[in-house]
């Protein structure tokens, strides 16, 4: 007779399986709706909307936790977070009217916990659906999770613009100068915006013009995007700066085959986003002599002569029509010759097509700070402006921290100062009780050029243990901030925060 041991066994593994809910790192197939993502927002426009029409700060959102059963019916609905009722019972009937297809793991259907984020905004009407991650490996089930806790685990969410497509919206909006199509001016033009925790646009500023009311044109297509929900962190909006690139193109082909020479002003640099564009850069850059020039660095003094070189990019991103001029000798001239025709320039973009630019740059022979670890004593300073021999020395101290009543605009935490208080309560929510009557903990954080804190120390404490925890939970926060500025340059600064009182 055989032995039922390992059919029981297998029975109960599988039974076992049948009850555990997954996460989505747990899965080999996800669970989905029909369609797709785009038809689950599809989906979700066919829903009434709520007669309530209140805006509030949080931007009207209503999070739902849900667990996907193994025949795709949604069941264990817990709402964490809605701006009313009539929200949370828009959501439950729609979410209960369709079914979902089930996950996969070792090639069985398995339940999954999912969550999922709801932003509403009655001008529009509409409702925008977004998948987030909370921190669930904390708890053993859903059920665990109590609502009350949900303040508690917040998630940082991006502002959100509410309408669908809004470039193809603000395309058809355009309005293209006559003036411009009558001189055959083609390019982009860019706006800066803040939006500010209303919602609202504010601060619009061109980045360039091209002239011929098409900068003019920019701003108004800008102030047409006016329902958004602001960028937020727990329960809390903050304000955020935007950039937006509008193009000024009737024929993008004929960009391609023209040998117009367009000027820095007329249309937009560079991509600034990575380090190493030089051409991009506003603050002087310090480089490595010997590494730019290679054995030929040592032929020259780096006594602060300056070299003045005009030259162009081309499409393929070399240098041509290089002239070289300043108080500079022949062999730094020379020199300076070689470091423009050799280094590799990323070419200027118009209609996003590669075009020809026209630039004009500062080169000195700098010899820095012996005393300075971080720069290199030969060194070459590309710069867009002359510059004092002050502000040479000044600059090239990389290592100069300064403390937050020297700069302009001190350094700040990315999501607001209130929300360092919600991240303290988030990691360490007895805090208050653990810290002495009238306690104060100070911790000095080093804020770099780039944001990312990698040093902080305690300042004034309260005990060992508790001091130890602060500094722990800080350090939850040490990519988040925003660096100070001075003279409108980003600068390492130092930075108090205080934990208490």
């Amino acid at each position: 007779m055989k032995s039922t041991l390992p059919l029981l066994l297998l029975t109960t593994l599988l039974s076992a399986q049948s009850d555990r809910v997954f996460l989505n790192w747990d899965l080999s197939k996800p669970a989905s709706f029909p369609g797709g993502q785009l038809a689950f927002r599809d989906y979700f426009k066919n829903t009434p909307y709520p007669t309530d029409t209140t805006i509030r700060s949080s931007g009207n959102r209503l999070v739902v936790g849900f667990v996907v059963e193994h025949d795709g019916v949604v069941s264990d609905l817990r709402i964490f977070q809605t701006p009313g009722p009539a929200f949370t019972a828009a959501v439950i009937k729609a979410m209960q009217g369709k079914k979902w297809n089930s996950a996969e793991a070792n090639g069985h259907s398995v339940r999954q916990l999912m969550f999922l984020c709801f932003f509403f905004h009655h001008p529009t009407k509409r409702v925008v659906v977004q998948e987030h991650y909370l921190h669930v490996n904390d708890y053993a089930s859903l059920q665990a999770i109590d609502p009350a806790d949900y303040p508690k685990l917040g998630f940082p969410t991006e502002e959100r613009f509410m309408g669908y497509n809004p470039e193809d919206t603000l395309a058809a909006k355009q309005r293209y100068p006559e003036a411009a199509k009558a001189a055959g001016i083609q390019g982009e033009v860019g706006v800066t915006a803040t939006l500010q925790p209303d919602g609202s646009l504010t601060d619009l500023t061109l980045l360039n013009d091209i002239g011929y009311g098409c900068g003019e044109e920019a701003l108004r297509l800008t102030r047409l995007l006016k329902n958004w929900v602001p960028a937020q962190v727990f329960d809390s909006t903050y304000a955020s700066s935007h950039e937006f690139i509008y193009v000024f193109c009737p024929d993008p082909a004929a960009i391609e085959t023209s040998d117009k020479l367009y000027t820095e002003g007329e249309i937009l640099p560079p991509d600034s986003k990575y380090d190493n564009q030089l051409l991009a850069h506003t603050k002087p850059v310090f480089l490595n002599a010997k590494y730019v020039l290679g054995e030929d660095f040592n032929l020259v003094p780096y006594n602060n002569a300056m070299v003045e070189v005009n030259f162009i990019v081309e499409k393929n991103g070399k240098a041509s029509a290089i002239e070289v001029g300043g108080n500079a000798s022949e062999n730094q001239r020379a020199l300076a010759r070689k470091f423009i025709e050799t280094k590799e320039w990323t070419a200027s973009r118009c209609c996003n097509r590669p075009c020809r630019m026209q630039i004009k740059r500062f080169l000195y022979f700098h010899r820095g700070l012996e005393e300075n670890s971080c720069q290199h004593e030969a060194q070459l300073v590309f710069s867009k402006s002359a510059l004092p021999v002050a502000q040479l020395w000044s600059d090239s101290r990389c290592d100069t921290l300064f403390e937050s009543v020297e700069v302009d605009q001190p350094a700040v935490f990315r999501f607001g100062p209130k929300s360092i208080d919600e991240l303290v309560v988030l990691h360490w929510p007895r805090y208050k009780s653990e810290l002495p009557p009238g306690g104060e903990i100070l911790i000095r954080i080093l804020v770099p050029e780039n944001g990312n804190v990698r040093y902080m120390e305690l300042f004034s404490g309260v005990g060992a243990a508790v001091d130890k925890k602060a500094l722990s939970v800080l350090k939850r926060a040490s990519d988040y901030w925003t660096p100070a500025y001075k003279d409108g340059y980003k600068v390492s600064s130092w930075s108090v925060v205080r934990i208490g009182r």
